[in-house]
């Protein structure tokens, strides 16, 4: 397995998560970054797809495209960047996904930490926030079908201590 991916709501712990998994496995980090044009967008699926081919490195990633574009342009209510078309092969990479959730999204949104929001336009973090619900609520609906597809999600929650359960899952 070269991928790991983490995804979530934003404030679910994915930045701290990361931070511990790549000290405590020394996993390279893969970053795709905030809201994205095709351009950039078909940049990083293709690195993406390039990374999942690598079977001597597992790659920790911040997210992917083909799960949080069809969350965020959902529930923002705004067109794909990328056709579903583009973005559904990307589910047949090889890959496995780590969803943070804390099942608590007024937690979930107060931990939204706006200095790692940096990056991002201003509109699109005040349009999470006013749909901070549907974005949860689309994440766990689109968890659901993507582990009944066949790929492999470990459901993180840093909140209930689950981190060892974690670590054995990613050992597997």
């Amino acid at each position: 397995m070269s991928l790991i991916i983490v995804e979530g709501p934003d404030g679910a712990g994915k930045s701290t998560l990361i931070t511990r998994l790549v000290k405590d496995f020394g996993f390279p980090v893969y970053r795709s970054g905030g809201p994205k044009d095709a351009e950039n967008m078909k940049r990083v699926v293709k690195e993406m797809a390039t990374l999942a081919l690598d079977p001597t490195t597992v790659y920790l990633c911040d997210r992917t495209p083909w799960v949080s574009e069809l969350v965020y342009s959902q529930a923002l209510g705004r067109a794909p960047v990328m056709p579903i078309e583009f973005i559904a092969p990307c589910f047949n990479l090889s890959q496995r996904i780590i969803y943070c959730n804390l099942n608590d999204s007024v937690s979930m949104l107060s931990n939204m930490s706006r200095e790692f929001k940096a990056h991002k336009p201003a509109e699109h973090t005040a349009a999470v926030v006013k749909n901070y619900q549907q974005v949860c609520n689309i994440y766990d609906e689109l968890m659901d079908e993507i582990e009944a597809a066949g790929i492999d999600i470990f459901g993180y929650d840093w909140m209930n201590g689950n981190y060892e359960d974690l670590t054995r899952w990613i050992g597997e």
